[in-house]
């Protein structure tokens, strides 16, 4: 008799550790669904407050009209304007002075950098990133000069003296001379009275000076 009362007690105990161990990882179970829940109330407050129309920046309207062909008048003296922003350049370029040809550099970007903002003039603000024209127009010039200087340094040293410092220069405006070219043909798409194919033939003059 004892020994099976011995016996029932240590099933007893057995069948009292299971139960406990069971009732653990039911409480566990509940705490992690609950932890699920309580997150996924959270995501959904998340898009909620997302899709919120008032949480969504208010776009600003295009200052210009595609479609109205006075408002691409400026385009078109663009060749002229960009010769003459050569053409003033040449005079710091033709030192053969490394600071002054640096600055006409500069000049050149600078007179592009404001024709491309009067371009961005035709796009609403969400075309920018969340940014303003000229804060994207910046980030962009600043990527190019970054990704310049890095193409000129295969070796991390410069190959090419103090001239490599023209040479990104000269190389931002290329890019820059492109990007132009780009977004005037694209808007001309819109506008069939804007010959673009002999504005082009303008634009593409390499010293236009």
């Amino acid at each position: 008799m004892r020994v099976e009362k011995r016996y029932m007690l240590e099933i007893l105990g057995i069948i009292a550790t299971i139960l406990g161990v069971i009732t653990g990882i039911g409480y566990l179970i509940e705490k992690a669904f609950s932890y699920y829940l309580k997150r996924q109330n959270e995501n959904k407050k998340q898009i909620i407050n997302i899709l919120n129309v008032d949480n969504v920046p208010k776009m600003q309207e295009a200052k210009r009209d595609v479609f109205d062909i006075s408002n691409l008048k400026f385009i078109e003296s663009l060749p002229e304007e960009r010769a003459l922003a050569y053409k003033n350049a040449h005079k710091k370029w033709d030192t053969g002075v490394t600071s002054l040809m640096r600055e006409g550099n500069y000049d050149v970007i600078e007179f592009l950098k404001v024709e491309w903002l009067k371009l961005s003039e035709f796009y609403t603000s969400h075309n920018f990133e969340g940014k303003t024209s000229e804060e994207y127009i910046n980030d962009y010039i600043k990527k190019r000069f970054s990704f310049h200087w890095a193409k000129h340094m295969p070796n991390g040293k410069f190959q090419s003296g103090t001239i490599v410092y023209v040479m990104v220069g000269a190389d931002v405006i290329t890019d820059m001379e492109i990007l132009i070219d780009e977004i005037v043909g694209t808007l001309s798409f819109y506008n069939e009275n804007f010959n673009y194919l002999a504005w082009q033939e303008k634009w593409k003059v390499i010293d236009p000076s």
